[in-house]
Parts: C-alpha cells; structure tokens; sequence
C-alpha cells in the first residue's frame, strides 16, 4: 500500500528509470540547460536519434517531472512549470511523431512528404472520395473563454495592414492562416490553396494591400516538424492562393520562418529560412538564394529599405545589406566573437539608426542583448540580465523597437520585458508563472506594433495587446478557433455540456457552447463526463494526471493513488456497464471503483496507449500497448475483466493509435493504425482472431479514431489526419464526411444521441459538429426489442421458419448486416438454407425501430449414403440383423434403417413373414438436431419355405411341411432339436438354415447332401 505522496512518487521515478534503462538509454546528468537533442533535431530527420539525445540530456529530469505533477499541475491554469518548459515540448513532439514513424523506420522525411502529397489533393480540389451523405460541420469552439488567460493555442506571427490597423492576420502552425477585419473581435480562415497545416509568417503589400504573401509550415520548431512547402500568394485578400517560385515539397526538409516586403518597392520580397535568405524582385515569380544563413528575423531599415537586416535562426550570425538584399555582410563589432546561437531583431521606428539585438547562448538561455547607434554597423553590449529567453530561446523569442521612443523597446521570452533606457534594465510585464492578473499565455513568438501605441503580442495561447504600454493586456483571439483538442467529453443527455483537453491549453468546459472555462491547465488530455450523473467529470493532464470532480468542474480531486506509468496521453475510460468504474491505462491496465485506490487488473505492458470496452459486456476489454525496446505496438484482449489477457499476433504490424469495439456487437473490432500506405484500418468481426484490412477509399494518412453508431444498421466514422470519413458495413470503400469541415487530423469523435449530432476533436481548429448520416432514435422512446426469438439448427437444404413478437411497431426481418429488409410479419420462412446464416429482426412503426436482435441459423450437413449388404434369404420366424458400413454410430450418430414400401423405421434384428426390402440412412446429430442423408439403395431379404416337422430320413417326404423331399432350390430349416439323417447319394438343397439342437447326419459311407444349384 502507497503510504504517502513521497512514497509514490520515488515509486514512479523508479519505474520511470528502469524504463530508461531498458531503453538502452543513460541518464547521463548534463548541466540544468543542456540541450544537445537540439542540435541533433536540426539537422536529423531520424526520429529515434533525436528521442534517445533527448533522453540522454533529460532522464533524470523527466523522471522528476513525472513523479511530482500530479501534486503541482492540478493549479496550474495555462502553463506548464518554467523548470519542465522542454521536458513538455519534446513529449508533444514525440507523441505525435512516434506511431507514424513505424512505417518508415524512423525517417521522419518520408511521412512528411506523404502527408504534403495528400494534402495537396485536398487543397486542389481532390479530396479522395468526394463528400457525400449528409455532412454538415459547424464550429463549437472553444472561440469565447471566461478565464482567457491560457488562451486557445499557438499563434507564431501576427500582421497588420499598413493601411488599415483593423485588418490583422494571425499565422498559426497547426491551423494555417486566419484574418481579422475589425482588430481581433472576430476572425476567418483564409487558408484555401495553401498546401501545409501551418503558416508560419505573412506579408502585406503596402500598396496593394489584397496581395499577400504567406511562408508556410512552422518556423518556430527546432526539431523535426512539418516543414514548408514554400511561399503563397493571394491577390484578393487571402481568399484563393497559389504557389510562388519559392516552392519546395516537405521532404525536402526547409524550414521557412519569415517574408519582408520592401515598402518602395513592393516586388521586391525577402524571405528567409533555415537554407538561407531568398530574394524576388518580380512579386514572388522567382527567387534568388543571397545567403546560405539559417535565419529567423529579418527587418527593413524603415526610413531606408535598401538597408536590410537578418538575425540567424542558428549559427550565431548577426547580418546587414546595403543593397536591399542582394549582399550581406556578417557584422562583428560589439556583438559576441563566439557562442551565439539566434538572434532576435528590431530596428527603432523613431530612429532608424538605433538597431536593437538579443543574441541567445547554446543552452539557449540569454547571451546578451545589444544596442546600435549607428544604423547596425557596430553594437554596444547593453544587458546579460535578466534571462529573458529562458533557456527556450530555440522555440520563442522577439524583439520590438517603440515606434516613437528610440531607447523604449521590448523584448519576450517566456515573459515579456520592456526597457526606457536601450536595453540596460528590464521590467517584467507579465510574470505569467506568479502573477495571474497578467492575462496572458507564456512563450511569446512574435512583438508587432499597429500604429504607434497599440503592441500586438502572439504566443502559445494566442492574440493579445496592449494600449498603455504593456500595464494591461487583452485577449483579441478569443474568437480565433485554434485549439488543439487532444480529446472531446460528452454529457449523455445535455447537447451543451461539453469538455475537451487542448495541447498546452488546459482542459475546458462549457456548459452552453458560447462559453468557454478553462478548469485546469498545463496540457489537458483525455476528460469525459460521467454518463449517469453530469456532475461527476473525470479529466486528465500529461503522464497519467488523473483528476475527478464531483461538482460539475467547480472543483476537482487528485485521482492517482496507486496508478502508475501513464503516457503522455493517458488513456483514460468510464466502464460501460457499471458508471462508478474506470480504467486508466498506465505500465499495466488500472481500475478504480467508486473512487478506491487503483488496481492492476493487467500483467506488465510498458506503456498502454488505448483501452476500450465492449458496451453490453465489461468483462471485454481490448488494450493496445507500445514497448521503447522493441519499438513494437501490441494488442490484448480480456474476456474476464483482466483475470487473463491474451496477444492477438494476428493483427497486422503498425502504429496503432485507437481500438474500437463496436457497440452493436462486440466480437466486431477496429484498428486504426498510423500508416502512410493505406494501412490504416482493419477490422475483425470474429473477436480479434482474423483481421481484414478495411481502409478502402481512405486517403494514406493515419487514422486517430474510430467511432460506431448505436442501434443503427452499420454505421461507422472515422477520423483521419484530413477529416472524418463515413463509412457503412455492407458498403466496400469510406467516403469523405467532410462538409464544412477543414482538412486538419480529427483526433476523437463521439456521438451526442439526443440530437443526432457527431462531434469532433480536430488537431488545431477545435471542436466540431455535423448531423449524422442517419439520425437515432430517441433512445427513452425507441421500441421495446421484439420477443419470442430463439436461435435455430436445421438440416442442409431445408427451410428455416423462424418467429418473433413486437408489443409495439411491426416485425422486420433484415439481413445480418441490417440493410435489407427481407421480410415484415412472423414467421419468416427462410428459402432451403445450405449454410449457417444470421437474420436481424427488430420491431419498427418507421419512426423510431428497436435495436436489432441477432438470431442465428445454424445449418447441419448432410450425412453421407451407407454402403448396404448384398439380398440375403430367410425362413420364417428367423431373425436377421442387416448391415452397412459408412454411417458415424458415436455420440448421436448411428444408422437408420426402413422399410422400403412405407418409408417406416425398423430396428435390427428384422424377422419378416413376407419378402421384404429394407434400405438405410446415416443419421447425424449437432446442436441436438438429428439430420438424414439419402437413402441406400435396397436389401431384399426373401423367405425359405421347407421345414422339417420331425426328425427322421431326409428322403422322407412325411418329415418334411410340404409333405415332400427338398429339391436344389429350396430353402430348408430344420427344426428345433430335429434330427436329419441322409442316407442316399441325391440329397440336395439351395440352403439349409438350422434350429437350436438342430442336425444333419450321414447315414452312411455313400450318402451326400449337395447345396446350391
């Protein structure tokens, strides 16, 4: 027993190591700021080799972290803790790359590219299998939180109108690009065209201010990520877009991070990225490479656009042009001879001449900030204090100059920071980490002014800014649908009680989906509501942090006592069957009861990724598992609550990302797996011992859920890194189900009944809705289920009459998959049956039909024919037992034989007084049914008509019943205890039958009895 929270968690940080260990991975104790996997993510493209740097930089740490959150994240409403700010972006990264790198081995470029090439289907029009049915998605949010200080997810850049402030442009890496018309109040997706999930940086023609120019993919990651495809242009505002010359395809590993457009002369653009710095001066026709600098900042000289600066994105490099561009020459003076990794860059609207640099270390902490009097010729050290990148200066860091006051500029990280006198000393505006009034989101990307006195700000939560120099802050993205649900909870019975679990934005609740609560921070995973009581929700944060309330959200409860091992997403359930049960996947499969301690009711896993449940039955119960050491995914499966689990070795290899029972029938289960190469689903309808591969019409992506519909006739969706596909049992291929939707991974579906609706949590753009294909009943009004069925067995090729009764609606018989009616009445008389077969029958008024109840047909075969003796003779009052060969006479089986004139059934011994033919049938009997082969063919069994009534000569014709001798074609019997004496040589008989005591004697030396003819 876990005797206290100390105890527990040495218990989780020893488990976490020996996982380590086994990983074949040290836990080497690097400096606190050490960050060598880093460096390896920005050049490999191998998965593992980032993860096991990783590891090596961080073990200690991780085990640390994860042992003491549950005691600490519970309040921490929107951040993650300052000291675990790379522990948390790495395990988003690898939880998302690690099931989808299965495939390729590790090579991160080659999934990379394949999700470019699908989704350049999409945006061009090609969408595999074009929407059908009736998809209709409408957004739900979160877009309004009452609490915004987390905010809705992560903005890189934000732009503004030269000439009209109004208009802003929010550039998202996970949700592409979004406008605002009236200053943040309200925003559009103007992504149409654009081939990435992000866009990374926009630039506004000044004089034409419709024409746009978007740089794709995430230019604020480090490791490897969706990188760009390139740069966009859109002539009317961001409503259609096309390529430019600057195109790549991902795999070709480029990193663009920013566009500059030359005020004067607007076909002149800049663009820079982790190959270099690029240059068009024909409005993005084509592009010429200028520099081999990875870069991240580049700014115009306001006053002097052919002055052109550039701070490195890595390699340390501070960069100047004179010619707009064309040249760049690497400034050194003042600025640091060694050790500088990125550089964050201003030039002061109130004065050009001031250049302000902030320069971070390789630990990516603060190396230095520097100030230029003379127009970035020559820098002037001004702070090493305070830390303003906060060791996480690859991800996030900016600069921006006030557009009056030359010495005024601010500078973010985590936080933001403001100087009045050129850098020397620093005020925090924010202290997101002690100070919650502050209102804003940690990790700042981007500083951008509109005007002279309005700061624009984007970090991880979003759009905010200021008005009074950074006093006060407002969040202006609060309708900015950017979230990144990881899963979506529903109410069984309120449309409006939602909760979902957002990468980096806490988990939130809304109980009338217009507002939005976020009820606690750090990364929200996996929550539901309890089905039978809306008070009770269950939520989740990273690695196992398992939290229960039991008012409605108002407050919530550690939930962890005796659980171990949980991932990064925890899977986490409500039993079906019994509601004060759940599960919790960890490094075994855990139960609690009525909020007791958790228990194991699994054997060691490694590292469970999903559970499910089947609805009718708890006992069932799939878990699929991932083990570091044979980087292998595994299926288990309990049909006795977790008394034994079973492999299933024969589903396919993959990165299996969900499990599915199906809630019409469990011994149905989807798969759905991370594969690029149309492996995606597979589904087995026999329990898990078969699987079928069943991704037809799906696009190569990888699937993240699968959903059923109960009560309907095979209904099935699912969601796929470009939307949610429909598909119906006795259909052969998927169909997009994507209406309204935009094409972005859905990472959880459910099903909301009472109004029909499904609901999806999408990978960057929130939680969505659409009407189902085919509407549910009611399920408090649904028909009672019809009476009277029972399964069946009959014999081969004969008819099935089966019965039923409804109180309420009419009898309908459908075939097993439920699409076809067969018949309306009872009884339903099935045709001559030669195989097993399964009818679905339920009671229906056409409004509102019952579930179907299964009833089975079970078709024995047909017995073989028996091989049966030769005619054989009798005499009357003689008994004879016939015989066959080929019939089974064992446990049921046996041989019948008949009388040939009237078909009746005899028993052997037969004695019959009249010539008589008799034939025979195999009888077989399963399930207690007892079927007949054909018929033999038939035994004559004929009658000897010579008796002897008395002993004495056989040439004595007075012995004899015929008052005669024998002659060669009679059958003789002689009688009981008589004695024949033949005395000539000229006896004869066609065959002599005998009595008991019975004899024939040879009178003398010369007396023969001669049988046949």
């Amino acid at each position: 027993m876990i005797k206290s929270t100390t105890t527990l968690i040495s218990r989780i940080k020893l488990i976490i190591l020996i996982y380590l260990f086994s990983y074949s991975i040290t836990p080497v104790c690097f400096g606190q700021n050490q960050q060598n996997w880093l460096k390896v993510g920005e050049k490999s493209t191998n998965f593992y080799e980032i993860k096991n740097t990783f590891m090596q930089d961080n073990a200690t740490k991780l085990a640390n972290f994860i042992g003491t959150k549950a005691d600490t994240l519970l309040n921490e409403i929107g951040e993650e803790s300052e000291e675990n700010r790379d522990l948390i972006k790495f395990q988003r990264w690898a939880e998302w790359y690690e099931p989808r790198i299965f495939e390729s081995k590790g090579d991160l470029s080659i999934i990379t590219q394949k999700e470019y090439e699908a989704r350049s289907k999409s945006a061009k029009g090609k969408r595999i299998n074009t929407t059908a049915f009736s998809a209709s998605w409408t957004l739900l949010g979160p877009v309004n939180q009452t609490n915004n200080m987390s905010g809705n997810g992560r903005v890189n850049n934000i732009r503004i109108d030269p000439t009209n402030t109004n208009i802003l442009y929010a550039c998202t890496p996970a949700s592409q690009l979004f406008k605002s018309i009236n200053g943040g109040t309200s925003w559009t997706s103007i992504s149409n065209g654009i081939l990435a999930t992000g866009v990374t940086d926009v630039a506004i023609d000044p004089t034409a201010p419709n024409t746009l120019y978007a740089v794709t993919g995430d230019g604020d990651q480090a490791i490897y990520h969706p990188y760009s495809s390139g740069v966009f242009k859109s002539t009317d505002g961001g409503t259609t877009w096309s390529a430019t010359g600057l195109s790549y395809v991902q795999r070709n590993g480029i990193g663009l991070t920013s566009i500059i457009i030359n005020p004067t002369t607007p076909s002149i653009i800049i663009v820079g990225g982790t190959n270099g710095i690029f240059r068009s001066i024909d409005g993005g026709t084509s592009f010429t490479k200028t520099s081999s600098q990875a870069t991240r900042d580049l700014v115009f000289n306001p006053n002097n656009p052919t002055i052109v600066f550039a701070g490195s994105k890595y390699g340390g490099s501070f960069l100047r042009s004179a010619d707009g561009g064309v040249t760049w020459a690497q400034i050194t003076a003042g600025l640091p001879s060694s050790g500088a990794i990125r550089y964050a860059i201003d030039v002061s609207p109130a004065n050009p001449n001031y250049v302000y640099a902030m320069a971070t270390n390789n630990s990516y902490n603060l190396l230095g900030f520097y100030r230029s009097t003379d127009g970035g010729l020559t820098f002037t050290s001004m702070s090493t204090t305070p830390n303003i990148p906060g060791g996480q200066g690859w991800y996030n860091l900016a600069v921006a100059a006030d557009p009056l006051t030359a010495n005024t500029v601010y500078a973010a990280g985590i936080d933001i920071y403001k100087s009045i006198d050129g850098g020397i000393n620093w005020i925090n505006l924010t202290n997101v980490y002690s100070n919650p009034a502050a209102n804003t989101h940690s990790d700042v990307h981007d500083l951008t002014f509109a005007g002279t006195s309005t700061l624009y700000i984007t970090n991880d939560g979003g759009v905010y800014k200021t008005t009074n120099a950074g006093n006060s802050w407002t969040n202006v993205s609060s309708n900015l649908s950017i979230a990144q649900p990881y899963a979506v909870g529903l109410s069984a019975t309120n449309s409006n009680l939602i909760i979902s679990g957002h990468q980096d934005n806490g988990t939130n609740l809304t109980s009338d989906l217009v507002n939005w609560k976020q009820i606690f921070g750090a990364d929200g995973m996996i929550a539901f509501i309890d089905r039978t009581d809306d008070n009770i929700i269950y939520g989740s944060m990273q690695n196992g942090g398992l939290f229960k309330s039991t008012n409605g959200g108002t407050n919530f409860s550690i939930f962890t006592n005796g659980f171990f091992g949980g991932y990064w997403v925890t899977p986490y359930i409500q039993d079906p069957v019994t509601a004060n049960i759940v599960y919790a996947g960890g490094d075994k499969v855990y139960k609690s009861t009525a909020g007791a301690a958790w228990t194991a009711i699994s054997p060691y896993f490694s590292s469970v990724r999903w559970i499910d449940i089947a609805r009718n039955n708890n006992q069932i119960i799939y878990a699929s598992s991932y083990s570091s050491q044979s980087n292998q995914y595994i299926l288990y499966k309990t049909v006795n609550g977790g008394t034994t689990w079973t492999n299933l070795p024969n589903l396919p290899l993959g990165g299996i990302l969900h499990v599915h029972i199906d809630v019409n029938d469990s011994n149905t289960i989807y798969v759905s797996m991370a594969s690029y190469n149309g492996n995606s689903v597979y589904r087995s309808t026999d329990a898990g011992a078969t699987w079928a591969l069943w991704s037809t019409g799906l696009p190569n992506l990888p699937v993240s859920t699968v959903v059923t519909q109960l009560g309907s006739p095979g209904e099935v969706y699912c969601g796929t890194d470009l939307g949610v596909y429909y598909r119906n049992n006795g259909a052969t291929s998927w169909t997009a189900f994507t209406t309204g939707l935009p094409p972005i991974p859905v990472r959880d579906l459910e099903i909301f009944y009472p109004t029909g609706k499904l609901r999806a949590a999408t990978f960057g753009r929130g939680i969505w809705e659409s009407p189902l294909n085919l509407q549910p009943c009611n399920q408090n009004s649904q028909f009672a289920m019809p009476s009277g069925t029972s399964n069946l067995t009959i014999c081969k090729n004969t008819i099935a009459s089966l019965s039923a009764a409804c109180a309420t609606g009419a009898i309908k018989w459908y075939d097993a998959i439920g699409t076809i009616l067969l018949f309306t009445g009872s009884p339903l008389n099935s045709p001559n049956l030669s195989t097993n077969i399964t009818y679905k029958v339920r009671c229906d008024d056409g409004t509102c039909p019952s579930n179907f109840i299964d009833i089975n047909v079970t078709v024995n075969p047909i017995p073989p024919v028996p091989n049966v003796q030769n005619n054989t003779t009798i005499v009357v009052g003689e008994n004879i037992m016939l015989t066959s060969t080929g019939c089974l006479n064992n446990n049921g089986n046996y041989t019948q034989w008949y009388k040939s004139a009237d078909n009746s059934p005899v028993t052997m011994p037969v004695s019959p007084t009249l010539l008589t033919n008799y034939f025979a049938k195999c009888i077989e009997t399963n399930n207690s049914v007892a079927c007949a082969g054909a018929k033999s063919g038939d035994v004559e069994v004929s009658l000897g008509d010579i008796i002897s009534i008395i002993t004495g000569n056989w040439e004595n014709g007075s012995i004899w019943n015929v008052g005669r001798v024998p002659l060669s074609t009679d059958f003789v019997l002689i009688g009981v205890n008589h004695t024949v004496t033949v005395t000539t040589d000229g006896a004869t008989a066609k065959k002599i039958l005998y009595r008991s005591n019975a004899k024939i004697n040879l009178g003398n030396n010369t007396a023969k009895l001669k049988l046949g003819n």
